[in-house]
Parts: structure tokens; sequence; C-alpha cells
């Protein structure tokens, strides 16, 4: 029973978050605060940021934020040109300080 509560607790807090990312109102503020509290929860701090290292695909990315993967996949885009993010292995994403500097989170 004393590991139940604390593991409730926790995906209440999740759900609430996940909450709060749905009414932010254009899909960019949702992605940016999905991939910073994802980095946040699994995410490994490195001396380049934080690495995302679950394999998460636009799709997923898209399901949480309740956006469309077109939108997903333009807005990683625009990321990756602006230099804020950058895929490493083609498989994990790293956040990088401006990511993190310019990113809402809840």
């Amino acid at each position: 029973m004393q590991e139940i509560i604390p593991m409730l607790c926790q995906r209440l807090r999740e759900a609430w978050l996940m909450l709060k990312v749905s009414r932010f109102a254009d899909a960019e503020h949702k992605v940016r605060a999905i991939l910073r509290l994802i980095g946040s929860q699994s995410g490994t701090k490195d001396t380049r940021g934080i690495i995302i290292t679950l394999k998460l695909t636009h799709e997923d990315i898209a399901n949480y934020a309740s956006v469309s993967r077109e939108t997903v996949t333009r807005l990683m885009g625009n990321f990756m040109k602006d230099g804020d993010i950058e895929i490493l292995d083609k498989k994990y994403i790293l956040l990088k300080p401006s990511f993190l500097e310019k990113s809402v989170f809840v």
C-alpha cells in the first residue's frame, strides 16, 4: 500500500501537467512544453543540454501535445534549423540551452 500511494500521486501530477499543456493556445508552445516535460522526467543532463533518452516518434509527441503529426514534423524542423534541438543517433533528442530558455514550463 505504501508504494501504491506515491505512484498514484505521481500519475495524478502528470495528468494535471498534461491538462495545463493542452490549454496552451498555439502548437509551438504545446510541443515545447511536452519536450521539456519529457526531458525533465526521463532526460539525461549533458554538457550540451538535456538528452531525451526515450525513442519518441513525431506521432508520439503529437499525441502528447494534442496536435497533428505534420505540425510536430514542421516544428521539429524549425527547432533544428534554429539550433534549439539536435537529433542524436537518429533516435534521441538533445534539448539545447537555447531551447530550454525559450520554452514555457508548466
